[in-house]
């Protein structure tokens, strides 16, 4: 069906341009397909997708203790139009133009080759294995041949527990279910379904009545069927393609009439619930522990240092996966990245679009970002850059790891419009920071000066940081939950040279113009170099029987 955004154009398949009456239903969704001659076909897609509400039903799912946290989450993410759309799929970009990897000769220097996967990277390129990299797919594929590749789960193998109920989303519900049936059998999972209209006579809740649905409703309804549609196809895609950075995915069932996406259930938490956890007691020893960091300090610069560069290097990991996939996952940020057996993986695809595919499943070019807090300046995605979009939002996430006052959520909802009103910019925010710190002397002076601040260049300004924080933390406590003395411990990482999570790495992955942004694969390895470097220094100092500082 057609439906009307709040941008005042008209998204959706039009049920009488391709003769189907309910989209909300449980028969086959349809979607445009180029026929070789230039012509639309219609072409059949079985699978589901959901698109949740802030908090994400999928990702909240996979963990009993994260239902507790779910009604004070904030609804920040919005959209300006609908999952399909009827226009002529796009044809694909000029692949000199689209991002990607290509083999060279030589060695950057200060760059290691690094083993990720199954590549193989020297400097900025990308050796493939034999068919391990298929950027530019074709609607040969996966789209047009989904149904070979889609997974499926009988539906008199699975149990749901309507009594479990874990998340509910504006597009969706999540409960806990069992497999009782096949080779999983006995197996926890989890278990998502859209908020379409359409009845399920198996919940116990249910009642059939016939009131009148408003013309919102109607859209949030048939908005709910197909941002499950595409989320069922981008989890066939990455479990297909790169299934360790994502919650394990069984498959599509549908039980009486309702389509559900089942995911094994796993032990964790996100890392929202770990930042939050950290600002309530000051440290973050919980989350270092998750990840496998038995003798992390806190307070201590190495010990901050190796966690915010393990949390970029696993997050860089699957951006780059997503990336060789041809998925742009468009909204990364902690309360979509869960954490666990020591392992970050991302969750919830139903805002993800399929870039690699000419069709660009799940793409439209009006679709505003899910979360603007981890969204980079350009809002909507870049369609040559697109890879770049998810990178951004790590730096982000990286920032918020390392300021302390902002793992409390409400101070980083602040620092987001702070830094949208310094216009993006890492440095302009901490001026501003300086500026309102009573700590730190303003007038020009032999002692700091704070005037070579401005225009200075930058190594000599990251350490004019790490000065002003010092100069703050003498200064009496004045009650400031954000000033320099609060952030201290993350300006000393990032004052840090030679690679890894450092002030060179970061601004670089939160460039403004996404042509001049840092690639995942750059990224990464000066992230995995760094920490090659101060491995083999800390084996070194062992083999002396110091402690490497």
């Amino acid at each position: 069906m057609v439906g009307v955004g709040p941008d005042g154009c008209k998204h959706g398949v039009d049920p009488v341009e391709h003769g189907v009456s309910d989209l909300s239903s449980s028969a086959p969704q349809l979607f445009d397909v180029m026929r070789p001659s230039g012509e639309l076909k219609p072409l059949e897609l079985r699978g589901s997708g959901l698109r949740n509400s802030e908090l994400r039903a999928s990702g909240l799912a996979f963990a009993p203790a994260m239902a507790a946290g779910l009604s004070a989450q904030r609804n920040t993410g919005f959209h300006s139009s609908g999952p399909l759309s009827a226009a002529a799929p796009r044809p694909m970009p000029n692949p000199r133009k689209f991002p990607r990897m290509c083999a060279a000769s030589g060695q950057e220097d200060g760059l290691i080759s690094l083993d990720v996967g199954k590549t193989e990277m020297v400097g900025d390129t990308s050796l493939m294995a034999s068919n391990s990299f298929r950027l530019a797919k074709t609607a040969a594929s996966w789209w047009k041949h989904h149904d070979k590749h889609r997974s499926r789960l009988p539906q008199d193998h699975l149990n749901i527990h309507y009594d479990q109920e874990i998340g509910v989303g504006t597009y969706g519900e999540v409960f806990m279910g069992t497999i009782v049936k096949g080779e999983n059998t006995g197996m926890k999972v989890v278990v998502k379904r859209a908020k379409d209209g359409v009845p399920d006579p198996e919940d116990p809740r249910w009642e059939a009545t016939h009131k009148e649905k408003s013309v919102d409703e109607e859209q949030e309804e048939q908005f709910a069927a197909g941002y499950l549609t595409v989320e069922a196809y981008i989890n066939d895609l990455i479990k297909e393609e790169c299934p360790e950075i994502a919650a394990p995915y069984i498959g599509m069932c549908t039980k009486s009439g309702k389509r559900w996406l089942v995911f094994e259930f796993l032990e964790g938490k996100t890392l929202e619930e770990y930042l939050i956890a950290a600002d309530e007691v000051f440290s973050l020893q919980p989350l270092a522990t998750a990840l496998g960091m038995r003798n992390f300090i806190d307070g201590d610069i190495p010990s901050l240092q190796r966690l915010v560069n393990e949390i970029g290097g696993q997050l860089l990991k699957c951006c780059l996966a997503l990336e060789k996939a041809g998925v742009a996952h468009r909204d990364i940020k902690p309360y979509n990245i869960f954490i666990a057996n020591e392992k970050l993986v991302l969750i919830d695809f139903g805002s993800s679009a399929a870039m690699g595919v000419s069709e660009r499943i799940g793409y439209d070019y009006n679709k505003s970002p899910c979360d603007p807090r981890y969204a980079p300046p350009e809002q909507f995605i870049d369609e040559e850059q697109w890879a770049k979009y998810d990178s951004y939002c790590v730096g982000l996430i990286l920032v918020r790891v390392l300021f302390a006052p902002l793992w409390c959520g409400r101070f980083f909802d602040e620092f987001s419009e702070a830094f949208h009103q310094a216009r993006y910019d890492l440095d302009s925010w901490l001026t501003k920071i300086i500026v309102s710190d009573a700590g730190v002397e303003k007038k020009p002076g032999p002692q700091i000066g704070f005037k070579n601040l401005f225009g200075a260049q930058e190594e000599t300004r990251d350490q004019e940081y790490v000065d002003l924080a010092d100069q703050s933390c003498s200064f009496p406590d004045d009650g400031s939950r954000l000033n320099m003395c609060s952030i201290k411990e993350g300006l000393e990482v990032l004052n840090q040279k030679g690679g890894g999570v450092c002030w060179e790495t970061l601004r670089k992955m939160l460039k403004r113009d996404p042509v001049r942004r840092i690639s995942s694969v750059k990224a990464l390895q000066r992230v995995m170099a760094a920490e090659h470097r101060i491995g083999s220094r800390r084996t070194f100092f062992k083999m002396l029987g110091l402690r490497a500082e």
